[in-house]
């Protein structure tokens, strides 16, 4: 079998091995980000009903209406939805900016946008832009400094950041300053916008700025030029000044006078020539009016292949180079001596040795071995080459592309109907979607190991046949563990309205416990005080005083009896039966497969199943299944679901009879806590009754029993009122 037959096979054998278990995994999108924190509005906490805004660069990605003052989140931001074409949200990294009540909001920390991220952001509003004072149009000159220092105020005093769109005027991003000089390729017109932004509101002043050339003779203006240079800017120079060439004496003279307006000829050197007419040899007195060089140079730069150089530059800016110093000479390279370089140097005898490297060697020559076959050689390396598989590669890439293209014009197509008929269609191709992406999912991770395989053994067509077990079990692997990650991290919004239930259900039952632990203290109290007051009718207390007491110990009797231990809530078999038929029917667990509605609904059926040590577990566990039932129930779509099978409508009327047990229980329980509650207000009435009689209290500290008495009253009525509270707390849990 050829190597390319054996390609061919395997790209074969993994598109059905694609095919075939593409079922098991299902695709996701990303999770929102939830943003959470305080919120201030006009220096004070935001209100209730304030509304708090998340945007992403495509618009409004969330929002969030205030309940509690000053408080906002759980704020969720959803970004790009992977199903569907275009950026509906913000992508990874992506920044969320934040408004409340449509007023621009400012921030402290980093607002990104990350999926499934929990962020603290503390917002104040509204947020004052930044004010840009006032920059007016600029010029400079090549050659001189240009600068321009840009000033802004905040009233937030929050820090500014400045910024041009120029690549040529850069400002400084905390100071605002530009200071940079001019070259011959800035001249020119720029129109220059200078901002300053507080990261999220900005002010910005567009400039107009123009860059001359230098000074040149011709432009009609007298800068760092002279007579002598350029008469034609400067004016001509006084006359009698000696500022040309003559001919004179013995020689001609030629150049400009230096400082005292005599050349040297071509004659002899004690020659001289002066600028006069008459050329009799004499020095006449001459003025020289320009420009004094005045010349300032760097230090020598390192010898380079021979050269050394430095920068000069005229302080007077003068514009000519009669006395520029020179800025390159030639120098020599002096390496010093070295036993590793390769050079004979230094006292060596020879190239790294002698003297006082190492003694030389002796060296023998052998023969230079013979050339191999270069056609052998070529035949060996094409042989012995790994390949990459292209055409693999491109036959999967091209399944997918097809795909993809395939479900993004269906899904344009379909958005061309009404709003209903969109609707309908979206629902019924949802599923087959899911299935679309998982394909493409595991397709592109068999499509990995099997090009990676047949890469690494492309060079050795013996080692891919024993080692052809590597891609089998791969493939056999990839798509359950395809499906466990994408099980592990999808994201639906009915799971994480679920879990927030759940946490609801699980604050409800901890409140739950803390009463039964009030109940206990209470019925220790309530017992411990009938007792003693027991004794004291008996015995000869004041007529006031047992007509005081008599009613606190008739109200304590009539509640303790309800603070007593619950007994241990127990299902009906019949219930219990049908609880564990159905989280083992084969109907919601195909269905949980697909909605995630009914996977819950099979959790909280099992969770029915375990036995309860506490009531308050037992409550839970009741109400998660009446929860996930009447989730089921609310949802059109799932109900469609259910009715068009004859056996998914057989165990949903079993769910039924069940769900009425649970909500039976929710009642009993609900009514059972008014009860208490009730009982408890009255003894709470009576005791205050109790406190109030001042003629009493004088009585009861003659005694010490009734002092024991008036004090445990007192206890029972501190803990009855906390329990009030408690029973309050339920009550918004129950409610919201």
């Amino acid at each position: 079998m050829s190597v390319a037959l054996s390609r061919l096979v395997l790209a074969v054998f993994a598109v059905i091995v694609v095919i075939a278990l593409s079922g098991v995994s299902f695709g996701f999108p990303e999770v929102a980000v939830e943003f959470y924190g305080s919120v201030v509005l006009n220096s004070s906490n935001a209100s209730v009903s304030s509304n708090v805004s998340a945007f992403g660069p495509s618009g409004m990605c969330g929002s969030f209406i205030v309940k509690n003052e000053g408080y906002y989140g759980l704020l969720s931001c959803s970004g790009d939805d992977l199903e569907t074409v275009g950026v509906e949200g913000p992508v990874r990294g992506g920044r969320v900016t934040f408004r409340v009540n449509n007023t621009h909001a400012r921030f402290a920390g980093n607002s990104s946008w990350y999926p499934g991220a929990f962020i603290v952001l503390n917002l104040t509003a509204p947020n004052h832009e930044p004010v840009l004072s006032s920059i007016g149009s600029r010029a400079g000159v090549v050659g001189n400094v240009f600068a321009i220092d840009v000033d802004a105020s905040d009233s937030d005093n929050d820090t500014l950041y400045y910024s041009s769109n120029s690549s040529v005027f850069v400002i400084d991003s905390s100071t605002g300053v530009v200071n940079f000089t001019p070259v011959a390729a800035h001249v020119g017109n720029y129109s220059v916008n200078f901002s300053a932004s507080d990261g999220f509101l900005e002010d910005h002043e567009v400039v107009s700025i123009s860059i001359s050339p230098p000074p040149f003779c011709g432009d009609s203006v007298c800068l760092n030029e002279n007579c002598l240079t350029c008469p034609g800017d400067c004016g001509s120079c006084p006359s009698g000044t000696d500022i040309g060439s003559s001919a004179s004496g013995s020689g001609a003279v030629s150049g400009l006078g230096s400082g005292l307006g005599a050349a040297k000829g071509s004659g002899d050197d004690k020659t001289k020539a002066s600028g006069s007419k008459g050329g009799e040899g004499k020095v006449a007195e001459s003025k020289v009016y320009g420009c004094q060089e005045k010349w300032i140079c760097t230090e020598w730069s390192s010898c380079v292949f021979g050269v050394q150089d430095r920068a000069c530059r005229d302080l007077n800016g003068c514009g000519t180079v009669l006395t520029k110093p020179e800025e390159k000479k030639a120098c020599a390279v002096v390496q010093p001596a070295s036993c590793f370089n390769g050079i004979r140097d230094g006292n060596e005898t020879d190239v790294d040795c002698g003297g006082a490297c190492e003694p030389c060697r002796v060296k023998k020559f052998a023969e230079a071995p013979p050339l191999p076959d270069i056609g052998k050689l070529a035949e060996l390396a094409g042989r012995l080459s790994r390949q990459i598989p292209y055409v693999f590669l491109v036959v999967m890439g091209a399944v997918m592309l097809v795909t993809v293209g395939s479900d993004w014009v269906y899904v344009r197509r379909i958005r061309r109907k009404d709003l209903e008929g969109y609707r309908r269609s979206l629902k019924r191709y949802r599923v087959f979607k899911r299935q679309v992406y998982r394909f493409l999912m595991n397709l592109f991770a068999i499509s990995g190991v099997a090009a990676a395989y047949l890469y690494y053994y492309s060079n050795c067509m013996g080692c891919m046949v024993r080692n052809a077990y590597i891609p089998l079990v791969a493939f056999a692997l990839i798509p359950f563990a395809v499906a466990f990650v994408i099980k592990r991290y999808q994201y639906s919004e009915y799971s994480a309205a679920k879990k927030k239930s759940r946490l609801v259900m699980a604050h409800d039952m901890q409140l739950r416990r803390l009463i039964r632990m009030e109940n206990r203290l209470l019925l220790d109290m309530e017992e411990n005080l009938c007792s003693q007051v027991s004794a004291l009718l008996k015995s000869d207390i004041a007529g006031k005083v047992r007509d005081a007491v008599s009613p606190v110990y008739d109200a304590v009797r009539e509640v303790k009896s309800l603070h007593g231990e619950k007994a241990d809530a127990e299902i009906p078999a019949e219930v219990l039966a049908k609880a564990s038929e159905l989280s083992k029917d084969s109907v919601f667990t195909e269905l949980g497969k697909v909605h995630p509605e009914f996977d819950f609904l099979v959790k909280s059926l099992l969770g029915i199943r375990l036995n309860f040590r506490k009531v308050e577990d037992y409550f839970f566990a009741v109400s998660d299944v009446k929860d996930s039932i009447e989730k089921v129930a609310s949802d059109a779509f799932l109900m469609d679901i259910v009715k068009s099978d004859k056996e998914r409508v057989r165990a949903y009327n079993v769910l039924v009879d069940v769900y009425a047990y649970c909500r039976k229980v929710l009642e009993l329980f609900s009514r059972d806590e008014d009860v208490e509650m009730q009982q408890e207000r009255v003894l709470l009435s009576v005791l205050e009754k109790f406190f109030v009689a001042k003629s009493v209290l004088p009585l009861l500290q003659t005694r010490n029993d009734l002092v024991r008495v008036y004090n445990g009253v007192i206890d029972i009525y501190n803990h009855c009122k906390r329990k009030q509270g408690i029973y309050e707390a339920v009550r918004v849990v129950k409610h919201h």
